[in-house]
């Protein structure tokens, strides 16, 4: 059980908190404080969303979860293949053009959208997402790459207690046995 450390979660009486998994700290107590959050307790899950000291808490049952996925986008080599692109595109605009404010303006848009793609390669982190499907409506909660396996280990608790939740199904009555006296629709006389 998780001890998390936001006391003004609105929680039943004799509900508990099991996880907290937050946009920056993961499967963390504290991941409350995160601006985006999900928190699961032993019958619900929390969506706890924060815009400076406002806080927006959406309830959802843990029955109403029928498919969970954690996306995972990865840094490839299509961003590098953009930046020389846009490279070559600056260049080409400084050798056609034959009008300078033109050529430069074209460039410099072109070569700012490189350093931009190679910033977003080479700086920001791998992303990832936990996407709950309710029913027709979807809710996410962005991650950084890194917090992938707890991610997971977050969505196997949710499915543990969701399954704990289940009424056990009754068990199914076998058909009494009866034995062929008689030759079948799929049997013929007909011996080898």
């Amino acid at each position: 059980m998780d001890k998390t450390t936001d006391d003004h979660l609105p929680l039943s009486a004799d509900e508990a908190v099991e996880a907290s998994f937050g946009e920056r700290r993961g499967l963390d107590p504290a991941a409350t404080g995160d601006r985006n959050s999900i928190v699961l307790t032993d019958r619900r899950l929390l969506l706890v969303h924060r815009s400076g000291r406002r806080r927006h808490v959406t309830f959802v049952s843990l029955l109403d979860v029928g498919l969970a996925e954690v996306r995972r986008t990865s840094r490839g080599i299509s961003s590098l293949w953009r930046v020389a692109l846009l490279l070559a595109g600056a260049g080409s605009a400084l050798a056609t053009i034959g009008y300078p404010p033109l050529e430069m303006g074209l460039a410099a848009v072109l070569t700012l959208a490189a350093l931009y793609h190679l910033y977003r390669y080479v700086d920001i982190a791998e992303e990832g997402m936990i996407l709950l499907h309710l029913g027709r409506e979807q809710v996410s909660l962005s991650y950084q790459g890194r917090l992938a396996e707890q991610a997971y280990d977050f969505v196997n608790r949710l499915f543990g207690l969701r399954e704990a939740l289940l009424p056990a199904p009754a068990p199914a009555e076998e058909p009494p046995y009866e034995p062929w006296d008689e030759l079948g629709e799929w049997e013929s006389e007909w011996r080898w």
